[in-house]
């Protein structure tokens, strides 16, 4: 394997807990009621795009653990876990325990096999397809309008979350400030703003008409 293709393989291995968790957990599966799902031909469970995804990546990234280390635990899980995919019902702590422990036994792969070095190009493949399908990262985007309760400009930009359970903030970027705020409270002066605005228009208005 050359040099490019294993630097791929460790990034896809370090991107791949958060990547999968994050295709879990930016949609929700239309489960059926009761405690039982159906399984004949025609069932109308949705399951969602971001989902089928997530499993063909642990698809590929499970094939490669397991030939690295062939463990029975890591074949079948007692919540539905399997080779080609999760359980509908498989919780977000679930998956990252089940990825997490699968690129542990994928580090160890020996690149220099011909059929490992196949393996591993077909995981760091379906993390590029999964990357671009489903980014991780969000760019960070200005808020116009919305003033700085710290230094007063209009320097206020929204930071996504990069990693899971992150929060969304707002950051200030002037370099002698450089304040985080809760996305509530500028949603809050961007309300007072739209009210003075408004206030304003009609103040306006009413002075044409007379």
């Amino acid at each position: 394997m050359c040099e490019s293709c294993f630097d791929r393989f460790e990034a896809a291995l370090g991107l791949a807990v958060d990547l999968v968790t994050h295709m879990r957990s930016i949609e929700r599966a239309a489960v059926p009621e009761g405690p039982r799902s159906p399984t004949k031909p025609g069932s109308q469970v949705i399951i969602p795009a971001s989902w089928l995804e997530a499993d063909r990546t642990w698809s590929e990234l499970h094939e490669l653990a397991l030939w690295c280390d062939p463990l029975e635990f890591l074949q079948v899980d007692r919540r539905g876990t399997r080779p080609g995919g999760f359980g509908s019902r498989d919780t977000i702590e679930h998956v990252r325990g089940r990825v997490a422990l699968a690129v542990d036994l994928a580090t160890h792969a020996d690149v220099t096999n011909a059929h490992t070095a196949r393996l591993v190009v077909r995981f760091y493949r379906a993390v590029q397809r999964a990357l671009h399908m489903f980014p991780i990262e969000e760019y960070s985007r200005p808020l116009p309008y919305a003033r700085c309760r710290n230094c007063g400009h209009l320097t206020l930009e929204r930071r996504a979350p990069l990693e899971y359970l992150d929060a969304i903030t707002v950051l200030c970027i002037n370099p002698d400030c450089q304040w985080e705020w809760d996305p509530f409270m500028v949603e809050v002066d961007l309300t007072e703003y739209r009210k003075q605005v408004e206030a304003e228009q009609a103040a306006e208005s009413e002075g044409e008409a007379a």
